[in-house]
């Protein structure tokens, strides 16, 4: 079953958000309203150290815009967990399993 999360981001301060920790996997990313060049930057990592996880996705979003993201069965898998930094003023939807 999937599951989602919404972030809501201003452009003063980077934001950090742990979304899952363990295993699982991204499905995609829908930005409903972006400026101030956004900016988000997703890693497999269960804490908010952004040095302790890998890069799984990286993306200059777009208002508008659905981002689905491909992989092995549909989606970027992680293993320990979902972490994203972002910076920016947006509005995103994390869809994820």
């Amino acid at each position: 079953m999937a599951y989602y999360y919404q972030l809501s981001v201003t452009a003063s301060v980077p934001n950090k958000t742990t979304i899952k920790t363990g295993f699982g996997k991204l499905k995609g990313i829908f930005c409903s309203s972006a400026s101030t060049t956004p900016r988000v930057t997703v890693y497999d990592s269960a804490t908010q150290t952004a040095a302790d996880g890998t890069i799984i996705s990286l993306l200059t979003p777009q208002a508008s815009e659905n981002y689905p993201l491909s992989g092995a069965d549909s989606g970027i898998g992680f293993s320990r967990g979902l972490y994203v930094l972002t910076t920016g003023t947006m509005e995103l939807t994390f869809i994820y399993e």
